[in-house]
Parts: structure tokens; sequence; C-alpha cells
């Protein structure tokens, strides 16, 4: 199917909206009534405002002491490592957005209601073995590149 090109009111109509939509933004700067033009009397360029959230701080001394202790086992056995080089870098208590406790699997079907758990990192010689947990200590490793932070609080 072939698109038709805009007519000549279509045009004016969209010209006079742009017109309008340049004055507001310009401020005070006068515009000149024949060209439609923004006659710039001097040029102030404000900082875009960031649109990426930082990355939120971790948090230590949350989750249940077992709880960490078990995951902790099993981030060693799976890296293989000396325990005392698994290092904790976060335990904090979370509310996770539904039940895939922002660490989604393909094919799998989730609850989509606020799960209350727990976010537990651990770093292993710079590799963070990234354990979700409910609040029931259910946890997983989450390897997902589709792994979402918890809600915001």
């Amino acid at each position: 199917m072939e698109r038709s090109r805009p007519g000549a009111a279509t045009l004016l109509v969209c010209g006079v909206l742009l017109q309008g939509c340049v004055g507001a933004q310009a401020g005070d700067e006068p515009v000149d009534a024949k060209t439609g033009r923004v006659e710039a009397r001097g040029t102030s360029s404000k900082p875009l405002p960031e649109r990426i959230p930082a990355p939120r701080a971790p948090v230590m001394g949350e989750a249940p002491a077992d709880l960490v202790a078990q995951v902790r086992e099993d981030a060693t056995r799976r890296s293989g490592a000396d325990p005392s080089a698994v290092r904790l870098i976060r335990d904090e208590a979370v509310t996770w957005s539904d039940g895939s406790l922002g660490c989604p699997r393909p094919g799998e079907f989730y609850t989509q209601a606020p799960v209350p758990g727990y976010w537990i990192v651990f770093d292993v010689a710079g590799r963070n073995f990234d354990y979700r947990s409910d609040g029931r200590g259910n946890f997983r490793l989450c390897e997902s590149l589709r792994a979402a932070p918890p809600s915001a609080s």
C-alpha cells in the first residue's frame, strides 16, 4: 500500500502548530511575525535531565543469617572457589514486582502480584552471583539477561 503525501493544508496546519511549540519553548525570546523564526538574543542551554537511574547502592544486613548462609554455600559450590574467597556484597530486604523475582525464565508463568523477599549478591573473584529469594526463603541464582532490580519502595 502506497502512502499519500500530505497536502498543502496539512503542512500549513503542522507548520502553525510547530511555530506555536517553538514559541512556547523559546520562553521570552521574540518571534519574527513574517518568518516565524525565533530571534535569539542569547543562548542558554540547560542540561537534559538524567534518564538512566543511578544503580542502587548495596544494602547489607537485612536478610536472615540462615538464608545468607545457604546462599553462600550454593555460591561456593557453583563457583568451586575457596569459601574464604566468597564475599557478600548485598543482602537486602526488597519487594519484587512479580513472582519471577525480577529474573524471568522463558516459558514460565508467574504471579503478577508484588512479592516480598531478599536480594543477595556474592562476589567470587570478580564475578557476581546474583540470588533472588521470596519471603519464605526459597532462592535461586539469577542468570537471566532480562534480570531487573526490585520494585522501588
